[in-house]
């Protein structure tokens, strides 16, 4: 249960930082971005399936994650 406090308290933070922050991002750069925050969802979408099946490993979390949105 504490993993959902977790989750639901980082989203809200998330979400009012980018609400606040002036941080604007080049079109240049639209592509890549919507790349990376796909891949950044499905990382974080597999962890929380991981978690609920009980066979999550945060270093497998944590590796996937950077690996995909290195790309």
């Amino acid at each position: 249960m504490n993993i959902y406090i977790f989750a639901i308290a980082g989203l809200i933070v998330g979400a009012i930082l980018g609400w606040i922050a002036p941080f604007h991002i080049p079109i240049s750069y639209a592509n890549y971005t919507s790349v990376a925050v796909l891949a950044a969802l499905d990382a974080v979408f597999g962890g929380s399936r991981a978690a609920l099946e009980r066979i999550f490993d945060l270093s497998n979390f944590v590796i996937g994650f950077f690996f995909k949105c290195s790309f």
